[in-house]
């Protein structure tokens, strides 16, 4: 019998693959738990259909964080805190003083403790990662 898969089957297949497997194993497991349904012109076209509208939704979605990945890149973060005389950092630059800064620009991990330029790996989609230049200078002192 052949049939569409609604859920993950393991040694079977994934969501929306069409396989054949037994009569018995199709109507008393996996149509009874849902896990599937016949694999008629009906469904097969509704099968298809579903994955047209994911593709373009993925599509879509990877556009728009190359977009956002291309203005992070021309980004540049910097922060002006108070340090020793050695250029150690009272206190750290952390993620929640990056995310300001990137608030200010417009755009949306481990502290930052010292004087120095530094480049952060953010990941946006698993298959898009981009780097942001982040600037530490120390500050004046008051006289």
């Amino acid at each position: 019998m052949r049939i569409i898969l609604k859920k993950n089957v393991d040694n079977l297949g994934s969501v929306g693959s069409v396989v054949k497997v037994a009569d018995g194993y199709a109507r008393n497991y996996l149509l009874p738990k849902k896990y599937a349904v016949n694999a008629n012109a009906k469904n097969v076209k509704e099968i298809e259909h579903q994955k047209r509208i994911e593709k373009n939704i993925k599509s879509r979605f990877l556009r728009e964080c190359g977009d956002l990945a291309t203005r992070i890149e021309k980004c540049s973060c910097t922060f002006t805190k108070k340090c020793s005389d050695n250029e150690r950092l009272f206190g750290s630059v952390t993620s929640i003083d990056i995310v300001e800064s990137l608030k200010e620009q417009d755009i949306m991990e481990a502290p930052i403790k010292s004087i120095g330029v530094f480049t952060i790996p953010i990941k946006l989609h698993s298959e898009i990662a981009v780097n942001l230049k982040i600037w530490v200078i120390k500050e004046k002192d008051k006289e």
